[in-house]
Order: structure tokens, then C-alpha cells, then sequence
């Protein structure tokens, strides 16, 4: 058999390696830069309000390019759209890291990041998911997950870096150290191996329309499920900096805790596969789902930096599991040739609800601060739970199609 015809069902050499990396540094990035960010607004004097507009700044524009990425991925190939999206982010951290004190300078920033953000996500997980194996899957996402884990883990640590007592991290470093992992993420994504092209529709010749994706069995409400697990994510991001304010914590607190939440995510999924076994994919995806929310509105209670951190290992435990998952289902149920635009339509519902959410709590912030903003994402988490049951609905994955001759191989 030739590695032509192989490429479309597996992993050679070091095309694995080289997608984990790649998420992992974007992970290390995005939770360095954002609650970097996050302080550098709250240092220029804005109040937490603002928060609320660079999350949708980070969020709406990247929105709109939800689908095209989507549609690139599928024509162009993964590679070229992460090439993209890495060029500019790298583009975001330089405008930060000397032009930090304006704050038009931030707002564009996150609007830069965000769309670059998007576009390397939908390239990793388009990747993952059209060179993965169906019986597979489950461990590969999970990987996946292990990686992103790390990966915020070891950006949530940065923060601490010469920070000392400071209630504010030493922004002219961490800058310059996000500038140092958005370049190192453009070389890796300059070494990925798009992945062959796939005949989305042998039938007809033509690919599915995003109507006709949409009302497969599940995959809305999959999509909505896993926007949501990742929004909780987003949020907690983005307003963990703002918990600490209130509440007197030093920067070194709020790194703690978003490294122990990243930590445990990472320990959740070391027994991915033991814990699918153990208790099903259905059982574990709606409890781990509901037991985030739990978690999410505890945070919101008047708690010493202990509890916090402490409740912070519990919401990435649970988190943890129920990330992987989703992404896992969504796969499964996508046609091959079309999995980057169900990706792109994921991420496209994430960004809905990380414009939406903060717009919608606003008022709920400036009388209940953060832990208003994190009570009501915990609802939200709720009624992802409730529609996660339908992960033992879905249909058996269908065959591999051909590949096109004229696609690359890895």
C-alpha cells in the first residue's frame, strides 16, 4: 500500500508530534497574553466593565471568519490557514509589547489575536480529526486535551514570573515572552503536513451545504454543547484576573490558580480511556459537564485564596474530561471532507457565546463583580450538560472516503 492512500487514516513520522506541539504552544500564548491583557486594561485604569469588551473584541470579529476558516481549511489545506493564524498573533504580541499604555492599541490586539486564535484551533482540531482513526479517537483527543492543559498551564505560570507581591504581573516581560511563543508557534506551524483531500460527497460530487451539516442527527446540538464547555474555559480566562482584584489576591494567587485548573485538566486526562470504560461516554460527558457548573457558581462565593484555588483544581478536573469528549463526538458524527467546517462552525458558537455572555452579565458585573460573571456562566454550563445526553444518540461514524490523488501526504 502506498503512503498516498495510507495518509487519510493515520499518522506517519512526526505529523503528530508536530499538531501537539503547535496546540500547546497556542495554549501557553493564550493564557499568557489574555489575562496579560486583562491586567495591562485594569493597570490603564479602565474598570472591570472592560473586560467584557475585550473579551467580545477578542471574540466577534473572529465570528465572522468562523465559516470561511472552516471552508479553507477543507480547500486550502490545514497548514496554510495556521500559518495565517499564527502571523497574527505574532503581529498582536509586537503591537502590545510597545504600544501596551493605549488602549486602542489592546482592542486591536485582541481583535488580531482572536482571529488568529481561531484559525489555528480550527486547523489543529481539522487536522486531528481527518487523520484519526475512528476507534481512536477518543484517545487522540484526549491527547489533544493533554496538550492544551499543559499548555495553559504553563502560561497561567508565567504570569508569576517576577511578580513578587505585585497585584499585577510584570507586563513589559510577560509581553515579551508572549512575543517569544507566538514565534515559535509560527515555525511549527510552518512544519505541519496538510492532510489529503477528501470527495465530501461522493454522490453528487458537491460538498454538504452548512444547512445539510447542521441537521444531521446531533450535530447542532453537539456543537452547542462544546461552545459552551470551552466558553467556561474563555471566561474563567478572562475574569480570574478580575476575581483576584476584588477579592486582594497578588498575581501570584490568580497564576495559582490558573495553573492548578490547568493541571487538573491535564491529570483528568491521563485516564481518559479507563473512565470512558468505567462509567460510558454519556454518564461521564453530562456529569463532568454538570459538575463544572457546580464548581463555576462555587467561585462566586466570598472564599480565601485556599478554597479558591482549591475549588480552581476541582472545575479543571471535571472540565478536563468533558472537553475532549465533545470534540470526540463532533468528529464522529462529521462527514469526512467537511470536519474543518464543523470545526469552524464549533468554534464559530464558542465565539457567539464569549460576545454574547459577557454583554449579557454585564450589568450583573457591576453589581455582583467577577463572581457574578462566573455564577452566571455556571448556568449556562447547565444547560450544556442537558443537551450533552444526546452523546449516546449519535450515529456509527461512516467509512473513510477515497482521497483525492491530487491532495499532499504527510
Amino acid at each position: 500500500m502506498s503512503s498516498k492512500s495510507r495518509v487519510g487514516s493515520g499518522w506517519s513520522g512526526n505529523a503528530l508530534s508536530i499538531v501537539i506541539g503547535h496546540s500547546l504552544l497556542l495554549q501557553a500564548l493564550t493564557f499568557c497574553f489574555r489575562p496579560s491583557l486583562s491586567y495591562a486594561a485594569l493597570d490603564a485604569g479602565l474598570d472591570v466593565s472592560w473586560l467584557g469588551i475585550l473579551s467580545t473584541a477578542f471574540a466577534l470579529p473572529g465570528l465572522a471568519l468562523a465559516l470561511p476558516a472552516g471552508t479553507w481549511t477543507d480547500r486550502f489545506g490545514e497548514r496554510a490557514v495556521a500559518i495565517v493564524g499564527a502571523a497574527s498573533m505574532v503581529t498582536a504580541t509586537l503591537l502590545v509589547l510597545f504600544l501596551r499604555d493605549s488602549v486602542v492599541s489592546l482592542l486591536i490586539a485582541t481583535v488580531l489575536f482572536g482571529c488568529g486564535h481561531l484559525l489555528s484551533v480550527v486547523a489543529d482540531q481539522a487536522l486531528l480529526a481527518n487523520r484519526t482513526e475512528a476507534h481512536r479517537r477518543d484517545s487522540i483527543f484526549g491527547t489533544y486535551a493533554f496538550s492544551i492543559s499543559l499548555g495553559q498551564a504553563v502560561g497561567g505560570g508565567l504570569l508569576a514570573i517576577n511578580a513578587g507581591d505585585s497585584a499585577t504581573p510584570d507586563l513589559p516581560l510577560q509581553f515579551a515572552l508572549c512575543t517569544g511563543l507566538a514565534f515559535a508557534g509560527l515555525i511549527l506551524a510552518i512544519f505541519i503536513t496538510r492532510s489529503p483531500r477528501f470527495v465530501a460527497n461522493q454522490s453528487s460530487g458537491k460538498p454538504e451545504s452548512v444547512r445539510t451539516l447542521l441537521s444531521r442527527p446531533n450535530v447542532l446540538r453537539a456543537i452547542v454543547a462544546s461552545s459552551l464547555v470551552v466558553s467556561s474555559i474563555e471566561i474563567s480566562l478572562v475574569y480570574f484576573p478580575a476575581l483576584g482584584i476584588e477579592r486582594g489576591f497578588p498575581a501570584a494567587i490568580v497564576s495559582a490558580m490558573l495553573v492548578s485548573r490547568s493541571i487538573a485538566a491535564m491529570l483528568s486526562r491521563i485516564g481518559l480511556s479507563f473512565q470512558i470504560r468505567l462509567l460510558g461516554r454519556r454518564r461521564l460527558m453530562v456529569g463532568s459537564v454538570a459538575l463544572s457548573a457546580i464548581a463555576l457558581a462555587a467561585l462566586a462565593l466570598p472564599l480565601n485564596a485556599g478554597w479558591t484555588i482549591a475549588i480552581c483544581c476541582i472545575f479543571g478536573f471535571v472540565n478536563g474530561v468533558s472537553q475532549p469528549l465533545t470534540l470526540s463526538w463532533l468528529s464522529e458524527i462529521a462527514p469526512p471532507g467537511r470536519r474543518g467546517t464543523i470545526m469552524s462552525l464549533r468554534i464559530g458558537a464558542v465565539r457567539i457565546s464569549q460576545s454574547a455572555l459577557p454583554v449579557a452579565v454585564g450589568s450583573l458585573s457591576a453589581v455582583a463583580g467577577a463572581g457574578g460573571v462566573l455564577l452566571a456562566t455556571a448556568g449556562v454550563m447547565g444547560v450544556a450538560s442537558w443537551m450533552s445526553a444526546a452523546i449516546g444518540a449519535s450515529p456509527a461514524p461512516e467509512p473513510p472516503p477515497t482521497a483525492d490523488p491530487e491532495g499532499d501526504t504527510a
